[in-house]
């Protein structure tokens, strides 16, 4: 009995050490990349924009510091009617993000600079308070650059739900050393939590696909309200997932009883995606919100058409 149990225990199978030993190869992957990618937060160059975004994280200190909300919900007569505008235009997540970390950094909201002007040089907007100091710069950065870095697991997480481990190797390698990624992810503007919650609503969307559970329609529609919280563009990136979750079953000719519960989960998760986006945005909390969405839209047009005449394109 004895000697069968030692035959037993030596040919015992290798298959859960192997698969924590790729556990930790993925894990210990996954936080060298990212470190790679928070490691030049400090290095880019700046952008106007950056200045601009962090003028906006008055937003944080009326809504979290000063309680003064009526001066971040809309109105016809704004407080601030620069601050308004580009309320209305931009995503409010990273933000806050970005207000917390110069909270926590010891920053107040009078050591916040006014928007990058551009129709002035470098020297006006250093010496007009159109530029953050370095110190408060480099404060801001890293709530964008935390988002970015998190986006390898994100990236890793995909590539293993569509092709497996070779996959995911690949796809992560390849986003944390993007260049266009780097660049701009690592900056005090919105692409940070944009490209994470991007991915992540992908992830979900596949998540929903395959478990077609209640939790995963909730996951779902919180990360799409991130999403779009973050940054207006991830609307294709949310709408295109939603069309998908919405279609495939249909393709696939589902049982009308399962599908029926499915088409449940999808709303429900469409319905958290609405009402995360509206908590995370005053501006819209106030008036006919189909009409702040075609102000929004005509004014996103105009911009781009003024970029256009200037820049050409």
């Amino acid at each position: 009995m004895s000697e069968n149990l030692a035959v037993g225990a030596t040919h015992a199978s290798p298959l859960p050490m192997i698969r924590s030993y790729r556990v930790l190869l993925d894990t210990l992957w996954i936080i060298v990349l990212a470190i790679y990618v928070l490691a030049g937060t400090l290095l880019v160059p700046f952008h106007g924009d950056e200045s601009t975004l962090l003028s906006l994280t008055r937003d944080y200190a009326n809504l979290f510091i000063l309680n003064l909300p009526e001066r971040v919900r809309f109105n016809d007569t704004p407080y601030d009617p620069g601050a308004q505008y580009l309320r209305l235009i931009n995503g409010s997540l990273n933000i806050y993000g970005m207000g917390l970390a110069w909270q926590v950094a010891g920053f107040s909201v009078n050591d916040i600079n006014d928007q990058w002007d551009w129709g002035a040089g470098w020297d006006y907007n250093q010496q007009n308070n159109h530029a953050p100091t370095p110190e408060l710069l480099a404060a801001t950065r890293w709530p964008g650059a935390l988002f970015t870095a998190a986006g390898v697991a994100a990236m890793f997480a995909l590539g293993m739900a569509l092709d497996g481990r070779l996959t995911a190797y690949l796809a992560s390698l390849y986003y944390a050393l993007n260049p266009a990624i780097l660049l701009n992810g690592r900056r005090a503007t919105l692409e940070g939590s944009t490209i994470f919650f991007g991915l992540f609503v992908v992830l979900a969307g596949l998540w929903l696909l395959r478990h077609r559970t209640w939790w995963t329609a909730i996951a779902l529609g919180i990360v799409s309200g991130l999403a779009l919280a973050s940054k207006h563009t991830n609307l294709f990136a949310v709408g295109a997932v939603f069309a998908a979750c919405a279609l495939y079953p249909v393709l696939l000719r589902t049982e009308h009883r399962n599908l029926m519960r499915y088409a449940a989960q999808v709303t429900f998760a469409g319905i958290l995606t609405i009402l995360t986006f509206y908590a995370l945005n005053p501006v819209w909390w106030d008036g006919n919100a189909l009409e702040r969405g075609l102000l929004i839209l005509r004014l996103r047009q105009d911009l781009l058409q003024d970029q256009v005449s200037i820049f050409g394109g």
